[in-house]
């Protein structure tokens, strides 16, 4: 059975669009307000452009350049994305540590610069390039150890996008100073992380949660 034009385009917009609501959650999921449906979207669609689809085709076009492929060299690449995706972990719990106590990393989406941007693009390429080589390991030589290592070598990267993208959404977010009115209390001088069905903030280094619905205002101060 193939498929049509018609099928396999529809089968694309499917995958793409799962794509970015993947990463566009992540992204969201960091960032104060909760964002309709084309905030996350756009998060995701962007993120996927520069940082997955990007560093993939030029990825695919170096390996299968060549034709050959070195089993040798295939026994220890799978090593270098699982030092990275350590890294980046140790990345991620500081950035959490940081949100939970109200810590900005960068201000505005806008000024996240080529410091940022650079490293990630350089991981996902080298992702995709130690990716793509176990691919062709395996289509030159198909036995059960390269599919077990092209198989890993295919979650790790999808592992090290979703963490990137984490990373990306600590990058562009910017946690105000409010005071929030309660009906019981008032919270003056905090940092709020994020505003949602509950209201999270961040009082002396601490999380603190609060209902919606007990709110009477929150007035920003920066």
């Amino acid at each position: 059975m193939t498929l049509d034009f018609y099928q396999t385009f529809s089968i694309l917009i499917a995958l793409f669009g799962a794509m970015f609501l993947y990463f566009g959650k992540i992204i969201q999921d960091i960032q104060v307000d909760e964002g309709d449906k084309f905030q996350i979207y756009y998060n995701g669609f962007i993120f996927s452009l520069v940082h997955v689809l990007l560093p993939f085709g030029i990825a695919y076009f170096v390996i299968f350049s060549q034709t050959t492929f070195n089993e040798g060299v295939g026994s220890f690449l799978l090593y270098i994305p699982m030092l990275i995706v350590i890294v980046l972990i140790i990345y991620v719990r500081r950035y959490h540590r940081m949100r939970r106590q109200g810590l900005s990393i960068m201000r505005n989406r806008d000024d996240v610069k080529m410091v940022y941007g650079l490293p990630v693009l350089g991981i996902s390429f080298l992702n995709w390039l130690i990716t793509f080589y176990y691919y062709g390991i395996y289509q030159q030589n198909q036995t059960g150890l390269n599919f077990v290592n092209m198989f890993m070598s295919v979650i790790i990267t999808i592992f090290t996008l979703s963490v990137l993208a984490g990373i990306f959404g600590y990058h562009s977010v910017w946690y105000p100073t409010v005071t929030i009115n309660t009906d019981t209390e008032i919270f003056s001088d905090v940092k709020l992380i994020k505003s949602g069905k509950t209201v999270q903030i961040s009082r002396a280094g601490r999380l603190v949660i609060i209902n919606k619905d007990k709110i009477k205002n929150i007035e920003i101060l920066d």
